[in-house]
């Protein structure tokens, strides 16, 4: 009998090949999970944010007080107009936020002073609101 002389991969070659590819396709999704986390969190923060700063623009335009709290639970941010309107905002689960529960914005659009910090496994962000302005800065 005459072996047909075709060039292929063996099983050691093949099975080095199947170990690389497996390692090169591990790093990627590795890379991927923590973009993906990172842009969670930004994007978590940047919609609390903008919720606040139009919560902030509606009681000094209508001259009224509204309450915003943030069930950590449900991950529900509620915001309570004052003629008894609620809206609710879902935010995502793997984003912990930490010191936005009980905030009041006055009449005159005057919210405290505080710092509300969102977490997830790798990554902290934090939305500083500054004395009186309400103007609301961002760090990482």
């Amino acid at each position: 009998m005459l072996r047909n002389k075709i060039k292929a991969f063996t099983l050691i070659e093949t099975v080095i090949t199947l170990g690389i590819v497996s390692m090169i396709l591990t790093i990627g999704w590795l890379n991927f999970s923590t973009i993906k986390e990172k842009m969670l969190i930004d994007n978590t923060s940047m919609q609390v944010k903008v919720i606040l700063n139009q919560v902030l623009r509606q009681a000094s335009i209508t001259n009224r007080l509204y309450m915003i709290d943030y069930y950590r639970s449900d991950n529900l941010l509620i915001v309570k107009e004052p003629n008894g309107k609620i809206k609710k905002y879902s935010l995502p689960e793997e984003v912990k936020i930490y010191n936005l529960a009980k905030t009041n914005i006055e009449q005159t659009g005057y919210i405290a002073p505080k710092t509300i910090t969102f977490q997830t496994e790798h990554y902290k962000k934090q939305l500083r609101i500054q004395l009186k302005w309400g103007k609301i800065n961002e760090t990482s």
